[in-house]
């Protein structure tokens, strides 16, 4: 399905970026089949995070979408004072209100994203200082008076760049709350002028075309804004928003890609859980199916937002015509009906999508030249477009424009062709879906590259391990031992970075603390300790580390309900994966934590880095420390230390074997409970499996109990 350009294995890394990853080439499919987890929604993605920073109080969102524009997202709430913190899969943010936030020190970078630019802007408009919105090429082409024109209706002063564009200057000040109606359904205007009527004195009244998205209005409502809806919006300024646990949605723009896939490929069957199916963003599945596309919608819950599981199959398609009314709901989506009206029985005919001229690309221009590389012909309209189907496609060069809808609506288009297609400059889908090209792999069943670095790999049960959970889970997956003995592993890495079938690496001893040097986006957790023992690969090429030494404790921990709170630890070793293990013994609030380790230099850095990250942690180090512990782990190759454990506490080593170490076995003869390393080494698999295949997304329960039960007994029982 997919193969990467080649590049020469050998070559120092670069920065990440887009070259890394210029193209990539599709084949036909025969089938697709599997559940591939979606990511976060982008659109509600952006909003939680930028209602968080305006709320008091922890804000806790788990499932949000990383992506490029996601995290210029962030990046501007983190310069205007907002404090971001990863927790495991919890994002958490620290809102003090908006009258905490304060003046940035630069430029606010926008990157890529409109919706960053466009709702900042109602925030910032309000506030008692000056802020200059700014972003990329792309973004400077896409127009900034739609919102300039509501937000001035308030009182905003606002300067926009040369043909009314970005760079967009503000010099916050007062507000006053007024009336506007929309001439046009716009989701992100509609969201500036809500978000600066906040701020606005009065009670600012919007109207007009309501239509479109309402992220925005139905998580004011969970931050408990008082916001009246009947004919028109009505939102009173001064009201303070109250923190909240949320969760983000699957995308249903993301899904949209695996629906249209499944229903033109033959023998396909994709079953999608826990995508957002608020009505306004199911515009395609609803013209999918008038299409006669078989797809089920099921309802399983409802939290800010109403969630459910989308199954779709093949089915034979017919033409449709979509008017002005339905673009808000599925505009993002109108690329993949001009894919799917190729494939369609009849004229199908899209109009009043002019806004489609406007996004990341000319994106009307920019389906029809690809389509027409591809054999098809379409009418192309000024608010839209015409194909007559059913067209047989066949291979071609195909042209991103920069444009990541562009790119993927054109990879579920090559699916159906009869021979290769070649996606340029594909990188570009990290925008929104980083995971888009190794999910297209799982489900077409081709394989995908991961593997283990470290200088002695023989007795390494990691490929044992995944060629298990492939089993297990329905994925190919090649796992490859990356033996290294001697010398720098940066040739390694940058031969991940360049070849999109892989997935990432796992790295063990002696290489993790190298690989937190040599990966572009370190999880919290692998920052903190300082050592990188999983790498995975984003779409752009740039490699994500994480840690999950860190998890693997702490859900070894919880297996066996250790309780440490007001009690002592003791830590044998000080190198990376001891430091993992004080990061995670730190979280269940040990009274101290005391290190033995036979270098004091080693114990003392380790001591001083935790002492900047977690000064209130009580950490020693001690090389024969008094009294007895309620628990000890070892963390290292293999220790001889000895420490008292006391009656009713725990020996844990992370090292697993037949033969007990010498650890274990002096606990056994003390009549101590003991643990080996074969339980962490589970849970570190399927937490590495949820970042490589789930985009980070946990097991469900009994899912994971059922893959942790099966994959221990194999473990067990293997020779």
């Amino acid at each position: 399905m997919t193969t990467p350009t080649a590049h020469g294995p050998n070559e120092a890394p670069e920065p990440p970026g887009r070259e890394l990853f210029p193209s990539v080439t599709i084949r036909p499919a025969t089938r697709l089949t599997g559940s591939p987890a979606i990511p976060g929604d982008k659109s509600i993605s952006h909003r939680m995070l930028m209602f968080g920073a305006l709320a008091h109080g922890k804000t806790h969102i788990t499932n949000l979408l990383d992506s490029a524009d996601v995290r210029s997202t962030r990046a501007v709430l983190e310069a205007l004072g907002v404090p971001i913190a990863d927790e495991g899969a919890t994002v958490i943010v620290h809102g003090r209100g908006a009258e905490a936030l304060r003046a940035p020190a630069a430029v606010l970078d926008c990157g890529n994203s409109g919706t960053t630019m466009r709702l900042m802007a109602g925030i910032l408009a309000g506030l008692p200082f000056a802020t200059r919105l700014d972003g990329d090429d792309s973004l400077r082409s896409r127009p900034m008076r739609r919102i300039a024109e509501p937000l001035r209706a308030l009182g905003a002063s606002i300067d926009l760049g040369p043909g009314d564009r970005a760079p967009i200057a503000i010099a916050g000040r007062a507000l006053t709350a007024a009336r506007y109606d929309l001439p046009l359904p716009s989701a992100q205007v509609k969201s500036a002028l809500l978000l600066a009527a906040l701020s606005a004195q009065g009670e600012t009244v919007v109207g007009g075309e309501l239509g479109g998205r309402d992220h925005t209005e139905r998580l004011l409502w969970h931050f408990g804004v008082d916001l009246k809806l009947n004919g028109t919006l009505r939102l009173r300024g001064g009201q303070k928003l109250r923190a909240a646990d949320l969760r983000v949605p699957g995308d249903p723009s993301s899904a949209a890609f695996w629906l249209a896939a499944a229903t033109i490929v033959p023998n396909s069957s994709v079953q999608l859980y826990d995508v957002g199916i608020n009505p306004t963003r199911m515009g395609f599945v609803r013209v999918l199916q008038r299409m006669g596309a078989h797809i089920t919608v099921t309802r399983s819950h409802d939290d800010c937002e109403p969630v459910g599981t989308l199954l779709a199959e093949h089915a034979v398609l017919r033409a449709a015509t979509i008017g002005a009314d339905e673009v808000p709901a599925l505009i993002d989506e109108l690329p993949l009906i001009a894919v799917l009206a190729t494939y369609a029985q009849g004229v199908t005919e899209v109009r009043g999508a002019k806004e489609l001229r406007v996004k990341e690309s000319d994106r009307i221009e920019a389906i029809a030249v690809n389509l027409r590389a591809m054999g098809a012909q379409i009418e192309v309209l000024e608010d839209g477009f015409r194909i007559a189907g059913p067209q047989p496609l066949h291979g071609a060069a195909i042209r991103s424009f920069g444009d990541h809808r562009i790119a993927m609506a054109c990879a579920i288009a090559a699916l159906g062709a009869s021979s290769p297609s070649t996606i340029d400059d594909a990188a570009c889908v990290a925008i929104s879906y980083p995971g888009f090209f190794p999910t297209l792999r799982y489900l077409t069943g081709d394989p995908v590259r991961a593997g283990v670095l470290g200088a002695s790999l023989a007795h390494s049960r990691s490929p044992e391990i995944f060629a298990w959970l492939a089993r297990a889970t329905g994925t190919n997956i090649a796992y490859e031992r990356f033996e290294r003995s001697a010398g720098d592993v940066a040739a390694l890495f940058a031969a991940i970075r360049r070849d999109a079938a892989y997935v990432g690496c796992n790295v063990t001893i002696p290489y993790k603390e190298r690989a937190a040097e040599l990966v572009d986006h370190p999880s919290r957790s692998a920052a903190i300790v300082g050592a990188v023992n999983v790498v995975a690969r984003r779409a752009d090429g740039s490699l994500d580390g994480h840690n999950t030494d860190v998890t693997g404790v702490l859900a070894t921990l919880d297996a066996h309900a250790i309780d440490l709170r007001g009690r002592r630890a003791c830590v044998l070793g000080a190198g990376g994966a001891a430091a993992a293990v004080v990061y995670a013994l730190a979280q269940r609030g040990p009274a101290e934590i005391v290190i033995v380790n036979r270098s004091p230099e080693r114990a003392a850095a380790l001591i001083a880095r935790f002492a900047q990250q977690l000064p209130g942690l009580a950490l020693r180090a001690d090389p024969a420390p008094e009294g007895a512990f309620t628990l000890v782990v070892d963390a290292t190759p293999g220790s001889a230390a000895r420490v008292e454990i006391a009656p009713g506490g725990w020996a844990f080593d992370l090292k697993y074997g037949r033969m007990p170490t010498p650890l274990l076995a002096a606990a056994n003869a003390a009549g101590v409970s003991t643990i080996d390393g074969l339980e962490m080494l589970v849970a570190q698999a399927l937490a590495t499996y949820e970042i490589w295949f789930r985009e980070g997304r946990p097991f469900e329960r009994e899912e994971k109990r059922r893959l942790t039960d099966g994959l221990l007994a194999h473990l067990h029982a293997a020779p």
